[in-house]
């Protein structure tokens, strides 16, 4: 339940995250972030796309301008992603679409990723990031999405 002073409001912003382990920077941009983009400029009343991008990871912000829709501009950006989804590289684990909400007032990702180390490694390391994070106060919850790439060899 939001607190008292964050009250509830339909914000036109969508964040798309994209993780693609191994991959770099320019290959990411690229690769994933430029067609997204280029998809979510296609959308009416678009007002800014703003794009993180780091080894294998992509976060991106796509805010529309106010008195549109949210529920049509959620289902629009959905649409918009599903239908590049398989002109977009087989390697990405993790493409998803989420709808800002007030009570996510700071949002923090990140990725625990390594050519070397084993799943169950990285996987030791996030509890402990988890157990860290979750010390911190007002903060409000810490999720945990594991995803394991297999090698194709």
């Amino acid at each position: 339940m939001p607190r008292s002073e964050d009250p509830p409001f339909g914000a036109p912003i969508f964040s798309i995250v994209a993780v693609y382990p191994g991959t770099s920077p320019k290959d990411m941009e690229q690769l994933v972030a430029d067609p997204i983009e280029e998809e979510m400029y296609q959308l009416e009343d678009i007002k800014k796309i703003k794009t993180s991008i780091s080894d294998g990871v992509i976060f991106m912000l796509v805010e529309f301008n106010y008195g549109v829709n949210v529920d049509t501009k959620n289902n629009d950006v959905i649409r918009e992603i599903n239908k590049i989804r398989n002109d977009l590289p087989d390697g990405i684990v993790k493409l998803d679409v989420q709808r800002a909400a007030s009570s996510d007032v700071a949002i923090i990702q990140t990725a625990i990723s390594s050519e070397t180390a084993s799943f169950e490694e990285l996987k030791l390391q996030a509890e402990d990031l988890e157990r860290q994070v979750e010390r911190i106060k007002d903060v409000k919850w810490v999720e945990i999405q594991e995803y394991l790439r297999k090698n194709s060899t």
